[in-house]
Parts: C-alpha cells; structure tokens; sequence
C-alpha cells in the first residue's frame, strides 16, 4: 500500500522539486497551497486550495490520515517580512500550529518535517562554522521571530502531544523552481538578458549554499527513519564559499563578467556558514551534489 503525503506549499520552490521526484516512488500526495501548482500534476498527486492560516479550511482535508506531512508552507523572504509582518506571522506561527492541531487531532502518526532557518543564528557569528549550539538572535527581525516561533511549537508539541516532529535549519538552499527574487535564479535572470556586466551589490559575503536535491535526498532517507525526532538540524553544504565566486561562474558560463559594487549596507550577516556534523552523524546523510553541479543544473533549468 501506497505511503501517504500531505505537503504544505505545494506550488512552492522545495515542494516542487519534492513532488518531482516523487515520479519515480510510489506515494499518495496532497498538496495544499493558496496558489496552485505550474508543474505537471502526477496521477498520485491531489491538489486543494486553502489558506492554512484559517483553521477552519482544514475540513476540506476531511479528516484524512497521512504518514508523513512535509511542512514548507512559509513566508520565506526575510528581507520582506517586516513590510508584509502579518502575512509572515499567520503564515509562520498560526499556519504551523493549525498543522500540529490537524495532526494531533486526525492524524497521530504521521512525522512532520518542519523546516526553519539558519539566519536564526546571531548576524555577528562567535564561531564557524556555526552548529547547532551555536547562539540565536530570534528578536533580530520579524523573519527570524516567526521561525523561532515555529520551532517552539516543534517543542511543545513533541513534549506535550508526542507528536513526531524533526526540524530543520536550512541554509541557503538553491535550485530550479526557486523564485527569481532569489539570489542565484536573480543572477541567472541578469546575464540572460546579455548586459554588459553582471553587476552584484558585495561579493565579500560568505555564505552556506545547498542544492535542492541534497536536502531532498535527506527528506526520503528520514522518512525511512522513524526514530530520528526533533532538533534543530542544521542542513547546508557545510563549505563557505564567497558571493563573487558564485557571480563569477554564473557570468562566466554566460560569456560576461561581473561587476561588484562593494555595497556594505547588505541585509544579513557578512559571514555566516554551518556545521552540518549532526545531521550527518544521527542519519549519515552528506550532500553528494557539489555546488558548482548544482549551478550548472540551475542554470540550465532557467535557460531551458
């Protein structure tokens, strides 16, 4: 018999690619979302329409038991939480707990996979890579306030519904289907159209970049895992690498090169990458698809 999947975010950029490589497995889905999907629906896939921020909405889902519910519903760009605050709380904070009561109510069994962010950690790191003792600054935007929020929900209801719940720390996650607003598909956008540089706000930031499938490939290894429970985990590549390296081969596969402003009044930390040893050592996970393969496969996704 089929295993059962509800997804949250269905039309978004992980799901997507979650829901593609479904195609070779045998899983029944539901994907809830306020947007419907662009992609190909698969004959195992069922699609319904409904805000989670309204409670009432989840009795179109009629009380169906799942075994697995992957949770990527989220308002997910924190340099526009503070401008749209409400949406990223209902979407973050109460969307989250109307899940959790769903499950607690209907569907006990299932294991949820939350996934919050590693822009959690302090703007201003003690330590790098930074793992997962390292200090958090929930209060330093709205953003990072309604992730933090939703791992306390994680919490509290792993202690007191026994609900089994394993949440995650994504850092930099990239790869086809993620917005264009986006750091990597905003710069894939830039050299298609053949300007004459690649222009880039500062290409000193070190960041933590993961390809889409890796994080896909550890979603199906876990859920073979039924023991593995709450967190957080960080998931990155574990390697820092400079923003103007990431420009310079993007540009460079476009024929052009890049132009780097040196603008210090970026959002975020200027250095920031993870230690991804947990994960690693609970469920011998590591990233198998290197970043420089994984630009490729973007870039020829976007340019496709």
């Amino acid at each position: 018999m089929s295993k059962k999947i509800l997804i949250t975010g269905a039309s978004g950029f992980i799901a997507s690619n979650f829901i593609n490589s479904c195609n070779r497995k045998k899983y029944h889905i539901v994907g809830i979302d306020l947007v419907k999907p662009k992609y190909k629906f698969l004959r195992n896939f069922e699609f319904i329409k409904f805000d989670i921020a309204k409670k009432n909405n989840f009795k179109l889902l009629k009380k169906k038991k799942f075994d697995y519910v992957i949770h990527l519903a989220a308002f997910s760009k924190p340099s526009k939480a503070e401008k749209f605050s409400q949406k990223a709380i209902n979407s973050n904070i109460l969307g989250t707990k109307n899940i959790f009561d769903y499950v607690k109510e209907f569907s006990k069994n299932s294991k949820i996979f939350f996934f919050s962010g590693g822009a959690l950690y302090n703007s201003t790191p003690k330590y790098l890579p930074m793992d997962e003792n390292h200090p958090i600054d929930p209060y330093q935007n709205i953003y990072c306030f309604t992730k933090r929020s939703g791992e306390n929900l994680c919490e509290d209801y792993i202690k007191h519904y026994n609900l089994k719940i394993i949440y995650f720390r994504l850092f930099n996650t990239f790869g086809p289907h993620q917005d264009e607003e986006f750091l990597i598909p905003s710069w894939i956008k830039k050299c298609k159209r053949k300007t004459n540089k690649l222009e880039i706000l500062n290409g000193s930031i070190i960041r933590d970049f993961n390809y889409v499938e890796n994080l896909i490939n550890l979603l199906f290894m876990l859920m073979k895992n039924n023991k593995l429970n709450g967190g957080p985990f960080n998931v990155g590549s574990g390697k820092p690498v400079k923003l103007i390296d990431i420009a310079n081969f993007i540009a460079n596969y476009f024929g052009m090169q890049v132009k780097d402003l040196k603008n210090k009044n970026t959002f975020g930390s200027k250095k920031q990458f993870s230690s991804i040893q947990k994960i690693k050592n609970f469920s011998g996970w590591k990233p198998e698809i290197s970043l420089r393969d994984g630009l490729i496969k973007t870039i020829k996704f976007y340019t496709k």
